[in-house]
């Protein structure tokens, strides 16, 4: 027998911080980058299942404490479905087609004043001074710091802004 035969390969030691190839990752990058990418499925994908099995519960499960397992921790019915679908279908109707015609006229709304705005954007050539864009840095610094160190109420502004007289109200508490 030779020294070249398939039973003689040399033992391959794993590199747990290089990668395999250029461009590619390393295996504990890729077993950490796996990690972390189901963690966040569960946490994303979560509320959508929770959404599903409250559906098909009952009053009683739904507000005396949490349980996750259909025909374990509770057993599913279709009732809240019937009361939608027969008892209560008129007002579903009603509810449903409101806000179709709420969502097509904010659409077209909302496409017609985007499309402005997009058309405002190309055409206009704004290049700001930067006296200017530090003007700007230095008023929202300014604000910060009077919010974070002497609390001023800027809710009071929205209550009646400085057309109503709201300007007199914006007084340091000291």
């Amino acid at each position: 027998m030779g020294t070249g035969t398939k039973f003689n390969l040399p033992h391959r030691q794993t590199r747990w911080f290089e990668p395999s190839s250029i461009g590619g990752m390393s295996p504990l990058g890729k077993i950490i980058s796996y990690f972390f990418l189901l963690f966040w499925s569960l946490v994303v994908l979560f509320p959508i299942y929770w959404l599903c099995i409250t559906a098909f519960k009952s009053m009683d499960d739904v507000n005396f404490g949490p349980v996750y397992i259909p025909w374990v921790d509770f057993t599913p019915s279709l009732h809240a479905w019937r009361n939608i679908i027969v008892d209560d279908m008129a007002d579903v109707a009603s509810a449903y087609f409101n806000s179709i015609v709420i969502a097509f006229f904010s659409t077209i709304f909302c496409v017609m004043v985007g499309s402005l705005a997009a058309y405002a954007l190309v055409r206009i050539q704004y290049r700001p001074k930067f006296g200017s864009i530090m003007l700007f840095a230095l008023t929202l610094a300014a604000a910060c710091v009077a919010i974070g160190r002497w609390g001023v109420d800027w809710s009071n502004v929205r209550g009646g802004g400085c057309f109503s007289g709201g300007c007199n109200r914006l007084v340091f508490q000291w």
